[in-house]
């Protein structure tokens, strides 16, 4: 827990600052360590409330005091996250090359092997539990709200249940969308994106 709430607060949200979707998915990561799901962070239109759990992260004491910060985080982010629910999503407000490209970014963190030559000789995959259960669940909640479908958050929690459940649920997925296609990365246009959503 600590590593992601670590990684979370002092790698994603600066390195976001100028991205409004990475900046909301790093929210809504952030939200769903702490079993809260706020509607309407992937919407351009309420930037407002991404801000509050990014604020709300900036707060969190220093990674220096793992104890203190883990602490810390778990009795003021859920809070924080409560009160950024602000009902509709709206992911097509954001560009489509921001959405196509961060779905590859996903399946290659889930699904592509150290071989892959984008990896620049870096290997550095999804393979804790965790970080796979948030990055599957991100891409999931991507595609249903791409097709006009909600993700259920009983089905949120499914893929965190256990180790073995996030594995069968990864695998199923890259089984279904092989990295060497590249499915999200070859879409031309946003209808593209909801074709390859459809079918994954």
């Amino acid at each position: 827990f600590w590593e992601r709430i670590h990684h979370l607060k002092d790698v994603g949200t600066p390195a976001t600052t100028t991205n409004p979707l990475a900046q909301a998915c790093i929210s809504m990561a952030t939200c769903m360590l702490f079993d809260r799901y706020p509607s309407g962070l992937f919407n351009p239109a309420r930037a407002s409330k991404v801000s509050l759990v990014v604020e709300a992260m900036k707060k969190l004491p220093s990674s220096t005091m793992p104890s203190n910060m883990v602490l810390t985080a778990k009795s003021t982010m859920p809070e924080a996250c409560s009160a950024a629910d602000a009902g509709s999503n709206d992911l097509r407000g954001f560009g489509f090359s921001e959405l196509s490209g961060t779905l590859d970014n996903w399946q290659r963190a889930l699904c592509a092997g150290p071989e892959e030559p984008s990896w620049g000789g870096n290997y550095d995959p999804a393979y804790q539990p965790q970080q796979q259960a948030l990055t599957l669940g991100l891409t999931c909640s991507f595609a249903c709200e791409l097709t006009g479908r909600q993700m259920p958050v009983a089905s949120l929690r499914s893929l965190a249940s256990d180790i073995a459940s996030t594995s069968d649920f990864v695998a199923a997925y890259c089984k279904a969308m092989p990295w060497f296609e590249r499915a999200w990365h070859a879409a031309k246009d946003v209808k593209d994106l909801v074709t390859v959503a459809s079918s994954s």
